[in-house]
């Protein structure tokens, strides 16, 4: 081999070892991250959708979900695949980073139903139907545990 060939594949194999040093230790950071600045509160899952990679991958299915800090709405995306039986509008233990609220992990395996906790973590409760009489005479609010943010 001449040494630019040489120089070229060193070249390669130094970028392709820094990229993947980087994207290993990503979750950890993140962990690390969440275990010191971590604080504890809920997200509501809002929707879900299939997203069609380019290529030969299957359809993958995602969620989104949004969680409330500081008076702010964080709305992000996790996959769904070990969670089918997530329900939309349900309510979930959530971890973010008090230093950077982008840093969070929602945990699929804890739903919270207390609305105590619920309206505590930033979401407000509607009643949703109101009653009324054949002549258009109002008769009770039923209320639906409704949140919405």
């Amino acid at each position: 081999m001449n040494s630019k060939k040489v120089s070229v594949y060193i070249g390669f194999i130094s970028i392709a070892l820094l990229i993947l040093i980087n994207l290993f230790p990503f979750e950890d950071k993140n962990e690390n991250e969440l275990n010191k600045y971590g604080v504890e509160t809920l997200g509501k899952i809002i929707n879900f959708k299939i997203i069609n990679p380019r290529g030969s991958s299957p359809p993958k299915e995602y969620l989104d979900y949004i969680f409330v800090t500081n008076g702010k709405d964080y709305i992000y995306d996790e996959s769904r695949e070990e969670y089918s039986n997530v329900k939309k509008g349900s309510f979930y233990k959530l971890v973010y980073s008090s230093r950077n609220p982008k840093i969070n992990k929602i945990y699929l395996n804890e739903e919270i139903t207390d609305t105590t906790l619920i309206i505590k973590a930033g979401f407000k409760k509607y009643t949703k139907i109101n009653k009324y009489d054949v002549y258009g005479n109002f008769l009770y609010t039923k209320d639906t545990l409704y949140f919405k943010r």
